[in-house]
């Protein structure tokens, strides 16, 4: 998200797009993370 607080900072995008962009972010982060944690499970699960 660094980067996009960045370009928020130096005037490249408006407030109003770094809060929706940041959202979409955050959301997509969430979902990887889940599909992560999901997988790791699931291979713990088959290696024992």
């Amino acid at each position: 998200m660094y980067w996009l607080n960045l370009m928020m900072t130096t005037g490249y995008l408006s407030e109003t797009e770094h809060q929706s962009i940041y959202a979409d972010a955050e959301e997509i982060k969430k979902l990887l993370t889940a599909i992560i944690k999901k997988l790791k499970a699931g291979t713990k699960s088959k290696g024992e």
